[in-house]
């Protein structure tokens, strides 16, 4: 047994593994293993091509605990994760990267993300309580930093800060999101010491990414107001009104046209075109839509809505006239 209170831990390499997809007909396999440096592939005018980026190694943290070497990141790979862990075997290290969707294609996470580990000694898995305590104090966790962000600026409002990445999780087109993993050990009693050496061997943590028809609405959570009124909102302004037409304002200050019809409430946020613009059409499906390069347009028997790209956006009821709309700046014009 060693005296020196000091445990070695070796993690394995986070890469993102093979995809295989299918657009039409063609058949889209896009290999990010270890070694594979090539992720580009287009298929009718589609290109895939989904990649880490942006590596960092935090500073270590807790008593002798350190990095060992520097962690390398690849187009696809990162790899050379380790650290030193001793003494009072608590503290943590992290790694942080962007997964980044640089082609035109939208990406789902179709894998279950499992982070599994091996705790040995003089190469022998661990099997004393004392050791097994220990092994069970060290655990991986592999999480988002903050949303989604747009390829044209601004945010969706998924995955955000501390979500564990996982299954179906959305990457649409041209945009990306910050990761960290982090490896850390806990150890609820003091003093205790392996019987020897402990090499805590993380497997490769795969991220597998395949095609998606799935809108980029589906990351956002349907905008709903707290005040509403026929004309400006106010805080009092709890309830509906009676009108089929009114504005919606939230807790932040922002503002949309909302409809009643059927019995429900839809309402439509300004300032919002990449989100609303696929929302008014899976309110009154897209049939009765028409899309054109700046704006969207519904046309149904008992409403209008209109969805513009410069953040207005304006609604009328044909059931009691009453028509609503907001514009870019929030200002409000109810008739």
């Amino acid at each position: 047994m060693r005296n020196e209170r000091s445990k070695n831990i070796l993690l394995g390499l986070l890469v993102i593994g093979l995809v295989t997809m299918t657009i039409a007909y063609a058949a889209l396999s896009t290999s990010l293993n270890i070694g594979n440096s090539d992720t580009e592939v287009s298929v009718k005018g589609g290109t895939w091509n989904i990649i880490l980026e942006n590596g960092s190694a935090q500073p270590a943290i807790g008593d002798r605990v350190s990095w060992v070497g520097t962690p390398t990141l690849s187009n696809t790979q990162i790899s050379g994760i380790k650290a030193n862990f001793g003494s009072t075997a608590n503290g943590e290290i992290k790694y942080r990267f962007r997964i980044h969707n640089y082609g035109n294609i939208n990406a789902k996470i179709t894998n279950v993300i499992t982070i599994n580990k091996t705790c040995k000694i003089n190469n022998v898995e661990v099997s004393s309580a004392n050791d097994t305590a220990i092994c069970s104090g060290i655990t991986g966790t592999l999480k988002y930093l903050g949303n989604v962000q747009k390829a044209s600026g601004g945010e969706y409002n998924a995955a955000g800060n501390g979500v564990t990445i996982a299954q179906n999780d959305l990457l649409p087109a041209g945009a990306y999101v910050d990761a960290e993993l982090t490896i850390t050990a806990v150890d609820n009693v003091a003093n205790r010491i392996p019987s020897g050496d402990m090499v805590v061997e993380f497997a490769d943590i795969d991220i597998i990414y395949g095609q998606t028809n799935e809108s980029p609405s589906a990351l956002v959570t349907s905008w709903q107001p707290t005040y509403y009124a026929f004309g400006e909102p106010t805080t009092s302004d709890t309830n509906t009104p009676s009108q089929n037409v009114f504005v919606g304002l939230d807790t932040s200050g922002n503002k949309g046209v909302c409809i009643k019809r059927s019995g429900k409430v839809h309402c439509f946020q300004t300032n919002n075109y990449e989100y609303e613009s696929q929302h008014v059409q899976d309110v009154f499906s897209d049939i009765s839509c028409d899309v054109y390069s700046s704006y969207v347009d519904c046309d149904v028997s008992d409403f209008y809505c209109y969805v513009s790209s410069d953040g207005s956006v304006d609604c009328s009821s044909r059931a009691d006239n009453s028509n609503c709309s907001v514009t870019s700046d929030g200002s409000v014009f109810c008739y």
